[in-house]
């Protein structure tokens, strides 16, 4: 009887390296034109928020009271938190159009069949949404900053680059982009419906955060469950970290700490989500 065996270049072509999972993902995501054109926009639309903002304080200070003044936040100032509840939602279908788009197209059974492994694949995805998203929030982090202290220019000149709680400012926006896309990439993985997960990515980050948050709404502010609720959100830990103020933020938020832990928690949890649906459904 004559065994079998497997020779070592044949196992090792049958678990496929990371260097290649990565790059083919990468070139899918760039194969979409859209992809190109909605982070330039998202990048612009940022910048420009950026430049509203600034140019209102600058136009109005004079007006304003000394002890306006002294709580001035240049921060949220500079990123306006509506607009952002916006970009979060745009960073969320980018990172769930890597999921549903091979869903939609077939794609996804294509890949699977050349790469078994669909753990791999799933975190290669993610690898790489966390890269270029990331990558999209220093840039609208800086830029905006930028931005803010050209338009101050003479008028405002308590704010600079070492303004304190500055880096915390610009790592929190770098790291709210791919928090937000994973957080899509769960959502795909499980609705893998283009409209159906719009919908569903609109809600979570536009319709949830502004419920949970509105400090006039009596109802769901009458106990702490709803406290805790909107403390874990991905939108609360932005709007804490954020804060270069020395004033208190409406509504209910959660520390500096809590915000820190809060941001991960929600890129492992939505990263296990996708693999394990991927593992566990039929494509």
């Amino acid at each position: 009887m004559t065994a079998l065996t497997t020779s070592p270049e044949l196992t090792a072509r049958a678990t496929p390296r990371w260097r290649d999972l990565l790059g083919a993902e990468w070139i899918k995501l760039w194969s979409l034109r859209s992809t190109s054109i909605v982070l330039v926009g998202t990048v612009l639309l940022a910048w420009y928020v950026a430049y509203d903002g600034a140019h209102q304080a600058y136009t109005t200070w004079p007006s304003f009271e000394e002890d306006f003044k002294r709580i001035f936040d240049p921060g949220h100032e500079t990123l306006y938190p509506p607009a952002y509840l916006l970009l979060m939602t745009v960073a969320g279908v980018i990172g769930a159009q890597t999921m549903v788009g091979e869903h939609v197209n077939g794609l996804i059974r294509t890949t699977f069949i050349a790469v078994p492994a669909r753990s791999r694949v799933v975190l290669a995805k993610a690898a790489v949404v966390t890269a270029v998203l990331a990558f999209t929030g220093l840039l609208v982090g800086v830029g905006s900053w930028a931005v803010a202290m050209a338009v101050y220019s003479d008028r405002i000149t308590a704010f600079t680059w070492s303004t304190p709680g500055l880096p915390g400012l610009l790592a929190a926006v770098v790291i709210t982009f791919p928090v937000s896309g994973l957080i899509g990439m769960a959502v795909g993985t499980l609705v893998r419906n283009g409209p159906a997960t719009v919908f569903v990515l609109f809600v979570n980050f536009m319709i949830v955060p502004m419920g949970l948050l509105a400090p006039d709404d009596r109802v769901l502010h009458t106990g702490n469950l709803f406290e805790q609720m909107s403390n874990a959100l991905p939108f609360s830990a932005f709007l804490q970290l954020t804060h270069l103020g020395t004033g208190h933020i409406m509504g209910h938020h959660p520390s500096d700490t809590e915000a820190w832990i809060v941001l991960p928690a929600w890129s492992l949890a939505a990263c296990a989500v996708a693999v394990t649906a991927l593992r566990h459904r039929d494509v």
